[in-house]
């Protein structure tokens, strides 16, 4: 009993405070706080007034600057009566001003931009590294300071400090503004400026030193092409410790190529300099340079340098070249992606994406793949290559069935045996849907009377018939079907509900649901058990029905003469000459691989 008064005393007095004295603390905390929270909420509110206005600003001078149906000298006048009202001198003022002169500057009104960076400068309002950087280039090209003035201004912007950054933004500038205009003298004044203020110890980046190749070689371009070893001599003096993956000599090969595709002999240089310091060159300079002519449409150019690059192939007449560099699965993807957009021929699209002269067939771009894989394996043709992968055979798959080629497309799907390369889900779908599309034209095009076409011939459809235009539900599982059926025929389908073979093949193969959704649509995606386990047999199946329908209408006479399987075998057979080149008679095969017994379990005796 007076253990637990004792106890519950303690407790009691655990709670006294004394009186008012913690009322009082709190409530000035909660006063202090309350004042700190209205500070700063006004002082937010300030700032999103300010930045609202500074937008109005610029939304109102990027709709209106260059205008020819704006007075342009009635603007500037407007602009400077607003940067001198009220308003707007606020803490940000600054950058007000720097943004201001971007907008100009993205609006090539060079002149009006350095009118409000001089106004900067009067206030005086302290620019950024970077804004100063650029006005000062700028100002040479166009006048408005003598190089003597902008050299003395620009050793002190370079003095401050973030070299890199400096200069990078010099460049950055230079090349997206006045990149025509720019004197090349000046230009190489400038880059030795920076260099000498930086001291003798200095070492530039890896990616700097890249960019000033590039700028070096394209700012020379506008008058003549340097030779390679002046560039190379010019850039040793400020070469840093660079790695293979980024390197000076790899993007002096790339800005040589964009203003010269077919000097093979600067070329040479490069890659003969690169590979005495160690740096091996590789395929991926080349796919570089493919994707960046793809990219601006420049097919001839691309071709070009692709013709460039086989000659780094060994050949009958060259078996050991100086350099061997072989194109792999992405340059044949690039080049096949070219192809397929000079194919389009209709509105815009058609007059943007012209066909190159020096242009190469599909044809020919898979045997190229073929001759590249076989060189790569030394003639073992099972065994992975660069060249060629899963991804590549899918592309040129769709390639040759958007082009109806499909005896082509049939002998795709057998070299996925031959490289040892098992079909997945988006091999079906390529093969499928690239079909339906196909269908679905016919289908849906206006015919004349009693016109007989493909479509009719695969689906086993009387010419003559009546019937709506479009696909229906049942043709899409008929074609699917066609892979279920080993006959090769165009008759129609036998009854394949009661077919052990039938079954078996369907566990083999995606869903029709599975093949018709989106799922496994990126080449990205890593493939998983259940994709790699397909059957190719139903995919050729189709495809041979396909081939046979379309030789009515190329080869009838030898419809009505041969059997179909010698039809096949003959276009076959024609079909890879093109497609599969022998072996180069220069090459050395290499010796299959003798499997170790000691992994195979033992055979037991009866």
């Amino acid at each position: 009993m007076l253990s637990s008064c004792y106890n519950h005393a303690i407790s009691a007095c655990a709670h006294i405070r004394l009186p008012n004295q913690p009322k009082l603390a709190r409530g000035l905390h909660s006063a202090k706080r309350r004042h700190i929270d209205k500070s700063r909420r006004a002082e937010q509110l300030q700032r999103r007034v300010e930045t609202g206005r500074t937008n109005n600003l610029l939304r109102l001078l990027d709709k209106q600057a260059g205008s020819a149906k704006v007075d342009q000298d009635g603007l500037r006048a407007f602009v400077h009566r607003k940067l001198s009202a009220d308003e707007f001198h606020n803490p940000s003022r600054s950058l007000t001003f720097e943004k201001l002169i971007a907008l100009l500057i993205s609006r090539q009104q060079v002149d009006f931009a350095l009118e409000m960076y001089n106004r900067m400068l009067a206030e005086p309002l302290l620019p950024s590294m970077f804004t100063r950087v650029k006005m000062e280039s700028l100002a040479i090209a166009h006048s408005a300071k003598t190089a003597k003035e902008v050299y003395r201004d620009l050793k002190e912007v370079f003095a401050e400090g973030t070299h890199d950054d400096s200069l990078g933004e010099l460049i950055k500038t230079l090349d997206e503004a006045i990149k025509a205009r720019y004197p090349p003298d000046m230009m190489d004044r400038i880059i030795k400026l920076f260099v000498e203020s930086q001291g003798p110890a200095y070492l530039p980046s890896a990616s700097l030193v890249c960019q000033l190749v590039e700028l070096s070689v394209r700012n020379h371009s506008t008058q003549q092409v340097p030779q390679p070893s002046s560039l190379l001599d010019l850039f040793k003096q400020i070469d840093a410790a660079v790695s293979p993956a980024v390197s000076p000599q790899a993007t002096l090969v790339q800005a040589l190529a964009d203003t010269d595709p077919t000097d093979l002999q600067a070329h040479l240089t490069i890659l003969r300099r690169m590979k005495q310091e160690g740096i091996t060159p590789t395929i991926s300079v080349y796919n570089a340079l493919i994707a960046a002519q793809v990219n601006q449409n420049n097919f001839e150019h691309m071709f070009t340098l692709y013709a460039t690059l086989k000659q780094y192939r060994p050949s009958a007449s060259n078996p050991s070249p100086e350099f061997i560099i072989l194109p792999d699965a992405t340059t044949f993807r690039f080049l096949g992606h070219a192809i397929k957009l000079m194919r389009r021929t209709r509105g815009f699209r058609s007059r943007v994406f012209k066909k190159s002269g020096n242009a190469m067939s599909t044809r020919d771009l898979y045997a190229d793949m073929v001759e590249s894989h076989t060189i790569y394996t030394r003639g073992l043709t099972a065994q992975p290559s660069p060249a060629i992968d899963v991804a590549v055979l899918n592309f040129a798959l769709r390639a040759f069935i958007l082009q109806a080629d499909y005896a082509a497309a049939l002998v795709i799907l057998g070299s996925f045996k031959i490289y040892n390369i098992e079909p997945t889900l988006k091999t079906y779908q390529v093969v499928i849907k690239g079909l339906l599309r196909a269908m679905h034209r016919e289908l849906a095009s206006a015919r004349g009377v009693g016109e007989r076409r493909w479509v009719d011939v695969l689906l086993c459809m009387p010419g003559d018939e009546p019937r709506a235009p479009g696909m229906t539900g049942d043709m899409v599982v008929q074609l699917v079907q066609y892979g279920l059926d080993g006959r090769i025929t165009l008759d129609p389908l036998p009854d394949l509900d009661d077919s052990t073979e039938a079954d078996e093949w369907i566990a083999k193969m995606p869903s029709l649901a599975l093949i018709m959704s989106g799922a496994g649509e990126s080449e990205g995606v890593p493939l998983t058990k259940e994709d790699i386990r397909y059957a190719l047999t139903p995919l050729k199946r189709i495809m041979t029905r396909a081939m046979l329908a379309q030789a009515t209408f190329h080869f009838p006479d030898e419809i009505r003469t041969m059997k179909p399987a010698a039809l096949v075998s003959k276009v076959l057979a024609k079909t890879k000459e093109s497609l599969l080149r022998p072996t180069p008679v220069w090459m050395t095969k290499a010796k299959p691989p003798t499997p170790d017994l000691r992994n195979f379990p033992p055979t037991p005796f009866p």
